[in-house]
Order: C-alpha cells, then sequence, then structure tokens
C-alpha cells in the first residue's frame, strides 16, 4: 500500500479542479485501485499508457487535465466516458472545437 493521498488544496483552488477531482478520487476508491493498478487498468482497456505519476496528478486538483486521461481513468475505474466529461468541466465555449489545442480561455474548460 503506498503512502496516503494528500488532501485536495482549499483556499485559492478553482472549484472545478477540486470537483473533477473528487469524483476521479471517490470512482478511484470505489473500485479498490491503486494508482499503479489504475494505469495497468488504463492501458489494457484502452491501449494508453498513462503512468501512475499522471493519473495521480489528474486527481490532484492542481490543474485541468487532459480529456483522454480522465476519460481513461474514469473508465479503468468503471465509470463511463460519458459521465466523466460530465463531472466538472465542459468544453470551451468560446472557441470552435477544431481549434481548441493549446487554447486557454481562463474558464474551467477542456480547451
Amino acid at each position: 500500500m503506498g503512502r496516503p493521498e494528500k488532501p485536495l488544496p482549499v483556499g485559492g483552488a478553482n472549484p472545478g479542479h477540486l470537483m473533477l477531482a473528487a469524483h476521479l478520487r471517490r470512482w478511484r476508491t470505489e473500485a479498490g485501485l491503486t494508482y499503479a493498478q489504475l494505469a495497468q487498468r488504463c492501458a489494457e482497456l484502452r491501449a494508453v499508457d498513462y503512468s501512475a505519476s499522471t493519473l495521480r496528478r489528474a486527481a490532484s486538483g492542481d490543474a485541468t487535465p487532459r480529456l483522454p486521461v480522465v476519460e481513461a481513468y474514469a473508465e479503468a475505474c468503471g465509470a463511463s466516458a460519458s459521465v466523466a466529461r460530465k463531472s466538472g468541466f465542459e468544453p470551451c465555449p468560446t472557441m470552435p472545437s477544431r481549434q481548441r489545442t493549446g487554447h486557454r480561455c481562463g474558464v474551467t474548460c477542456w480547451c
């Protein structure tokens, strides 16, 4: 068993980041997986190689994780990707999807 997870940040933290992090942590806890096991499940289910560190950062609440990471995380825990997409973030309302790469609009979104 690894060391305990740090508590989610408070004060000044983005509420959307915290909401998503809380969902991710709950899914992982309910699935009874360590981050190493979660990384292995992501590789098995989606053929993607996300490290345990990447998945841990996604659930830290410090920043917006990339959507494919969130979807793989959720599916590896037994949640659906569509539920994951609705767990705190929406696509950026200010830009068409084809232009979102690298865009940072300042709101809680996956741009």
